[in-house]
């Protein structure tokens, strides 16, 4: 028998929990913004972020499992042991500190050892022989014991022929290190998005709210800067009026490229589906859904400065920290000016309705967003983005103007 290779750092696990009710996400979305690749796996299943150069642990793990895996407090670890002599088995955490260890002489044959964990998270437990070592990623979800421990309990059963796994089993991502990895976890109408770019094996644990409007229509949600942000544009449309009509004082809602009022209509349209709902600022106000409210100018400087802008108080253009090309979505924007979408904003180049019924504007190289504070009587402070990389612009504009709405959750 020749020498196990060890499990190499190159593959990554990740595990999901609900911490919020109803305490069960019922499948994850996982794409590499990197290389565009996309999987998706049940709520219990777990992640394998694989190098095309890692070695798979099913390849190298025959005569080794745990039970169960991932496992709350205790498993059970079983080995062949091919000959009789000393063994040695120890656990480590993700951060590679060994946390327990035992050494036993040994008849040949399987054996049973019994590992306890204080604390949930990914752990790797080697078996050593005089013949070699085997490794394996094991996890655990919650806290048992009081103290981290291996100990010998005899002479044992292969339980791998029972073929007891984890519910959800694995799915392959591939990965290099350094790629960011955008999460989509969905649990009923909830969904909640984040980006990644992790080095070590997790578990990550995921909060679910909610956020509808009131035709019933369900938006992904991002947690960022403390807050909870919609994580597409607002598409809410009571009514719907063409671009000649504006005001700064009534509400008006615009789809791009749509100059009639039937509201089945412009529902039907790309423009809508892709982009949602261009409002006035007065309607902006009053749009978002039960809970969730318009983001002030300080709210989105405070989003910037979370994801790397310096220079968040200036107003124009603002490029520090390439935070434009973090909000902007991988594809849609022309001209190459497509963003890398770290951030799981996904925002997309809606364009505007223009001020003094003067049409429609900078569908695929531009979007506006509103923002709650008034700078001067009939201007309100926005953002704005452009396929040109000119950064965020913060600039005080017309009230006229139809511009998208993305929404944050009230403080419980």
């Amino acid at each position: 028998m020749g020498m196990a290779m060890e499990v190499t750092a190159q593959d990554i696990r990740v595990t999901f929990f609900a911490i919020s009710t109803p305490g069960r996400i019922e499948h994850i979305t996982a794409k590499n913004l990197r290389t565009g690749q996309q999987v998706t796996l049940p709520g219990d299943g777990t992640l394998v972020l694989e190098s095309v150069s890692g070695i798979r642990e099913s390849e190298i793990q025959e005569g080794m499992n745990v039970y169960p895996n991932p496992f709350q407090g205790t498993a059970t670890l079983y080995s062949d042991i091919s000959g009789p002599g000393k063994v040695g088995v120890k656990l480590s955490d993700a951060a590679g500190r060994m946390v327990a260890e035992t050494a036993a002489e040994v008849p040949a044959g399987g054996m049973n050892f019994e590992i306890g964990v204080i604390n949930a998270g990914f752990y790797t437990v080697t078996v050593t022989t005089a013949e070699g070592s085997r490794s394996k990623t094991i996890i655990c979800t919650g806290e048992a014991g009081s103290a981290d421990q291996i100990r010998l309990t005899g002479a044992g059963e292969n339980f791998s022929t029972r073929k007891l796994k984890s519910g959800g089993g694995e799915v392959i991502l591939g990965y290099t290190p350094g790629d960011v990895v955008y999460y989509s976890c969905t649990c009923g109408c909830q969904t909640t998005v984040f980006t990644d770019q992790p080095d070590f094996s997790k578990i990550y644990p995921v909060q679910f709210v909610t956020c509808s409007d009131p035709d019933g229509r369900n938006y992904r949600a991002i947690w960022v800067s403390g807050q909870w942000w919609m994580a597409e544009n607002l598409a809410w449309l009571p009514e719907v009026d063409p671009s000649f009509a504006g005001s700064d004082t009534l509400d008006h809602r615009y789809v791009y490229g749509y100059e009639g009022t039937d509201l089945i209509e412009a529902r039907a349209s790309d423009a809508y589906k892709e982009f949602g709902v261009l409002y006035n600022w007065q309607a902006a106000m009053k749009a978002c859904p039960e809970g969730w409210h318009l983001p002030s100018d300080m709210d989105w400087m405070i989003l910037e400065k979370t994801l790397g802008m310096e220079d968040t108080w200036l107003t124009g253009w603002r490029s520090s920290g390439e935070v434009d090309r973090k909000l902007k979505s991988l594809t849609g924007w022309k001209r190459d000016g497509n963003g890398d979408n770290s951030s799981g904003f996904d925002i997309l180049p809606a364009g505007c309705r223009l001020a003094n019924q003067s049409g429609f504007a900078g569908a695929e190289g531009q979007t506006f967003f509103w923002t709650s504070t008034e700078e001067a009587t009939g201007k309100a402070w926005s953002r704005g983005l452009a396929y040109v990389g000119l950064g965020i612009s913060r600039t005080p504009e017309n009230q006229q103007y139809g511009f998208s709405v993305r929404c944050i959750k009230n403080e419980d």
